[in-house]
């Protein structure tokens, strides 16, 4: 009877996976834990995972309002543009004006692109210190 349990667990684990927890478990066993203390540690990280999960989300949310607040609406949507992308082409045929930033906007069947001759980092840094500067007022 035992060797059939034994068999229909690593049917079900896998041998690597059945491997694993025997070198988890004489790990344990060698060391005085119990299986319920990997068990309880498991769940306190779940549990600060979730926490976690929920801060990124709430910082998440407060960066999307805080770009919304600065970034330009698209002409042909009235949608928020995407943040600007840095153009890595130089001068040539495939960046045949040399732009270096890229606005665009994709909303739905929009597809709106404004090209301009500024860094797009320093284009962020311009629109985050308007947006500070219309806060303060």
């Amino acid at each position: 009877m035992q060797l059939r349990t034994l068999e229909s667990v690593v049917e079900v684990f896998g041998d690597k996976s059945l491997r694993t927890y025997l070198k988890i478990y004489s790990y344990l066993t060698r060391h005085g834990l119990k299986t319920s203390d990997l068990i309880d540690h498991y769940d306190r990280i779940e549990e600060q995972t979730e926490v976690d999960v929920g801060k990124g989300k709430i910082e998440l949310e407060e960066m999307r309002k805080a770009w919304e607040a600065v970034v330009p609406l698209c002409p042909s949507c009235g949608g928020y543009l995407n943040p600007p992308r840095h153009i890595c082409k130089k001068k040539g045929p495939e960046n045949v004006k040399g732009y270096t930033c890229l606005w665009h906007c994709e909303k739905g069947d929009c597809i709106y692109e404004k090209y301009t001759y500024e860094n797009a980092g320093e284009e962020m840094k311009r629109l985050m210190e308007k947006g500070r500067e219309e806060q303060c007022r």
